[in-house]
Parts: structure tokens; C-alpha cells; sequence
């Protein structure tokens, strides 16, 4: 399972991003995760359950995952569409085979809410 190594990346990304911007506990975090990223949003949530408690910032955050459908522009004619079941990437308008994948590979973080340290 991938994704425990890559929310554990994701994590320490966090942490380091909370700390430069004096934030001390993180309330949610929310993933942009596309269909043809390798990553099963299930398991993300599982990983995440697992180490958030080894962070000192998100151990009472929620995680949000926005899944993005793959889209599929053809070159040939400009179409853009969602690839059928199978991921078939011929397009459905001209048949052309020259087709680039322009979404649903992604995954990031799109933002994390928490509460900064007060200063007075």
C-alpha cells in the first residue's frame, strides 16, 4: 500500500508548512486526488487515520478528498471527453488516436484549516 508512504509525505509537508506559518493545530486538510493518480482515496483515509496521531499538528483533523475524473483532449480534433471504462483514449467524436491526458493525474494538497499560535 503506496499511499501510507505518500500520506506520510503529505504530513510532513503540512507540518513544515504549519510551523513556518505559526499554526498549531490543524483542523482539516482537504487532498485533490485524480482517478489516474495510483492512489485509492480509501486507503489515503485509512493511511491518514493511521499517522495523523503521529503528527504534533493534525491529530483531530478531518480529511476531505475531491476526486477528479480523468479528461482527455484529441489533438486531432480538439475534443475533449471522459475516457469509457478501460480507459480507451480514442476519441469518441473523430476516432484519432493522437489524445493527451489533461486531467486525473493530480494529486496534491488543495489547503489545510487550522488555528495559529497567538502572539500576545
Amino acid at each position: 500500500m503506496h499511499e501510507l508512504s505518500v500520506m506520510a509525505g503529505i504530513i510532513d509537508v503540512i507540518n513544515t508548512s504549519a510551523k513556518e506559518n505559526n499554526i498549531h493545530k490543524i483542523r482539516k486538510v482537504k487532498l485533490i486526488v485524480g482517478q489516474m493518480s495510483n492512489a485509492i482515496p480509501d486507503s489515503l483515509r485509512m493511511a491518514f487515520d493511521m499517522l495523523r496521531d503521529d503528527g504534533p499538528f493534525i491529530e483531530d483533523a478531518i480529511l476531505e478528498i475531491e476526486t477528479v475524473k480523468t479528461q482527455v483532449k484529441c489533438h486531432e480534433c480538439n475534443h475533449q471527453f471522459q475516457p469509457e471504462e478501460g480507459y480507451i483514449f480514442t476519441c469518441p467524436e473523430c476516432k484519432g488516436l493522437h489524445t493527451e491526458i489533461i486531467a486525473g493525474e493530480q494529486l496534491y494538497v488543495d489547503f489545510f484549516e487550522g488555528d495559529k499560535i497567538d502572539d500576545n
